[in-house]
This record gives C-alpha cells, sequence and structure tokens, in this order.
C-alpha cells in the first residue's frame, strides 16, 4: 500500500503526482507532515484543500528533517521499503510543486 499525492487545477488536468509507501508513517509523524500529506482535508476549507494551505507545514517539515537527520534515519523502515533520503526528496518535491501551482486542489488516495 502507498499514498499518492496529487495537485490538480482543472478537471481531469493533474499538475503533479507522487508517491510514497506508507511504511514512512512514523518519519513523516516525526517530522510533522503526516497530517499535512496523509490528511491534507484537515487544512482546507468547506471540503477543499489547495496547495497553498499546505506550502507552510511541508516547508517546516523539509526544515525540520534537515535538522534531525540522524533521529530520522532510525526511522528507515527495517524491511527496506523507502528510507530517509527518498522521503525527504519526497517532501520536498511535494512542497516545491505546492508553491509552483497553489491555486491547484490537492487530492490523496490511501
Amino acid at each position: 500500500m502507498s499514498l499518492d499525492f496529487s495537485l490538480k487545477k482543472v478537471m481531469p488536468v493533474y499538475v503533479f503526482e507522487n508517491n510514497m509507501t506508507h511504511n514512512m508513517t512514523p518519519m513523516a509523524t516525526a517530522a510533522g507532515v503526516y497530517d499535512c500529506l496523509w490528511h491534507p482535508e484537515i487544512y482546507g476549507k468547506d471540503g477543499v484543500t489547495l496547495a497553498k494551505d499546505l506550502i507552510e507545514p511541508l516547508q517546516a517539515g523539509v526544515r525540520n528533517m534537515v535538522i534531525n537527520v540522524q533521529e530520522l534515519k532510525k526511522l528507515n523502515p527495517a524491511n527496506g521499503w523507502g528510507n530517509y533520503e527518498s522521503f525527504l526528496e519526497f517532501v520536498r518535491d511535494c512542497r516545491d510543486a505546492c508553491l509552483l501551482n497553489p491555486d491547484a486542489v490537492v487530492e490523496v488516495s490511501r
């Protein structure tokens, strides 16, 4: 199972899509990005979350991940599916896509 994180502007045109294994949820929680990636609806209004709603939490998560590298690497999944480096890249890519497409609607499939 995995998390699909997508941004769309006009149905059905997606401007960004990325995917990350659920094995990274402990690291996402520790980094402070679990809610904005797995449950972005809590950041939205009237049932719609826009990319701009996630910029700050994603930016804070990237900062946290860069500062706490050693602690977060301890959360690498034992089964080898996912790791700190790939998750940091995923979070940065999601943040950058939100910055480039602030009015895009956020969708996730869990």
